[in-house]
């Protein structure tokens, strides 16, 4: 299989198993990472699911062999629908945080599968190429709707029409990913934050991190009302109280 969902620790890791290819993302690789991350998403020991690729590198996108064909009008409006976006929508509306984890190269499907994610550690040396204009193609995956709200539509331009790659140390400085980091430190940064989440109520962390989605589509007064909802639905859960509760029994010892 070239999709593996396996737990480790808080989170569930789901890997992308085809080096052979720099894990290129066939039709039917797609299908089983998008089942892979609503089966993470629904379990229940996974603070935290973590993407990942084989072999030294994160994906390097769709496998290009499979765009060597004639489509029928009916399979070409299809495409963008029922292979290409569904990935992308299960990142977006999982419950749970995402974390790639990316070495080597994120390129094309592959760089906006990475940066569809809620966090994005990377290699120092990794690189993100942003490759569907060399195939006389749009980017997809959500791609035009996710990197203006990531890096600004100036920015968002700059990179896109011009499909120049950059590397992870610039990805940080704009703001695309969380870190850049050496690859000795990798793993260990991936885990911090995997154990730093995990601390934390899951529903609380799920109610922030649609928060912070809805924010940049909707009105301060729209926003406002789904805020009051949520923080009233919050206040009346058990795992708030218990949680002032042990607050307020740590202050009273560190002032005894």
């Amino acid at each position: 299989m070239t999709v593996t969902s396996v737990p480790r620790g808080p989170a569930r890791w789901i890997t992308i198993d085809n080096p052979d290819t720099r894990n290129a993302l066939t039709v039917a690789d797609r299908s089983d990472l998008s089942a892979a991350l609503r089966e993470a998403d629904g379990d229940p020991d996974a603070a935290v699911i973590v993407l990942t690729g084989e072999g030294g590198q994160f994906c390097s996108g769709g496998d290009i062999r499979e765009f060597d064909r004639e489509r029928t009008t009916l399979e070409a409006s299809r495409y963008a629908s029922e292979i290409a976006q569904p990935v992308f929508v299960a990142l977006r509306e999982s419950h749970t945080p995402t974390i790639a984890r990316v070495k080597g190269v994120a390129a094309g499907a592959g760089m906006y599968l990475a940066l569809g994610c809620d966090i994005v550690i990377a290699e120092s040396t990794a690189r993100f190429v942003p490759a569907h204009l060399e195939l006389a193609a749009p980017p997809d995956w959500g791609a035009l709707w996710l990197m203006p709200r990531l890096i600004g539509v100036a920015r968002a331009k700059k990179y896109l029409l011009t499909s120049q790659p950059i590397g992870a140390g610039q990805a940080a400085d704009w703001g695309l990913i969380a870190e850049a980091v050496p690859a000795a430190d990798l793993d260990h940064t991936v885990q911090t934050y995997c154990e730093r989440i995990a601390r934390f109520d899951p529903s609380v962390v799920s109610i922030t991190r649609r928060g912070l989605d809805r924010s940049l589509d909707q009105s301060l007064s729209s926003f406002l009302e789904w805020e009051a909802l949520a923080i009233a639905a919050t206040l009346q859960r058990p795992e708030h109280r218990n949680q002032v509760k042990a607050f307020l029994r740590q202050r009273s010892e560190e002032f005894t």
